[in-house]
């Protein structure tokens, strides 16, 4: 019999045991840091054909003024992304991509940004300004390219 002084670990044990804890320290760092590092890795080149969808849904399914007119969406186009917009800006900017006009709800009413974008010449993109709705109420604009906002320099 021989002298044994210590147990004996297999080799595949020990690998084993090395991606166990690499998997371990991945997940630790993910819900640590966010996940965003991988979105590149998933997100789709656009998403007109689905915003096409939902605001049409939201116009002529669910007749939702809220939905049609203040949700904001993100619109992606070759990876990169227009955030903070509302169907109805999409209806008035962006008529190349398909977007319609909806007759079913009036976004006039219910004092929307339709007016917001003008403060945005020479703004940098991303740039909030603030601005009184139709209702009076103050509210938060996000200027874009499309306003008449330049790439800060």
């Amino acid at each position: 019999m021989r002298n044994k002084r210590g147990a004996e670990l297999s080799v595949n044990t020990i690998i084993l045991i090395i991606i166990g804890v690499l998997i371990l320290a991945f997940i630790i760092y993910g819900f640590a840091t966010g996940w965003g590092i991988f979105s590149g890795l998933f997100k789709k080149d656009n998403n007109v054909q689905d915003l096409n969808t939902d605001c049409d849904s939201a116009c002529n399914v669910y007749a939702s003024q809220f939905d049609y007119c203040l949700k904001e969406r993100t619109l992606t186009i070759d990876k990169k992304d227009t955030p903070r917009i509302t169907c109805y800006w999409l209806e008035n900017k962006k008529t190349e991509l398909g977007f319609k006009t909806c007759i079913a709800i009036d976004c006039s009413k219910a004092g929307m940004y339709k007016t917001a974008n003008i403060g945005c010449n020479g703004k940098n993109i991303g740039d909030k300004i603030n601005f009184l709705n139709n209702t009076g109420i103050q509210r938060e604009y996000a200027c874009t390219v499309a306003d008449g906002a330049v790439a800060a320099s």
